[in-house]
């Protein structure tokens, strides 16, 4: 659905937001993959699938680190809750 109207089409102001927030969370993954070793400190996904891998790849000692990375967001998670 192509809009030419924000003021005709109400569901045109969804489709803007959905991509200025993909947009935004690409950005973010591409600057945290760049410039941060490769390392999530929000997103647990990217970390996963760098995990797994390490893991296909045997990189013990990366798999472990983001093993350890894994329980520390649980663990700030479940602080968050329980505050």
């Amino acid at each position: 659905m192509l809009c030419y109207s924000l003021t005709n089409h109400p569901y045109c102001l969804d489709a803007i937001l959905h991509w200025n927030i993909s947009l935004v969370g690409g950005f973010l993954g591409a600057y945290a993959i760049l410039l941060h070793a490769g390392n999530f400190g929000s997103a647990q996904t990217g970390n996963l699938m760098e995990m797994g891998a390490e893991l296909v790849s045997m990189e013990w000692f990366n798999v472990l680190l983001r093993l350890a990375a894994l329980v520390l967001f649980g663990l700030g998670v479940a602080s968050a809750y329980l505050l």
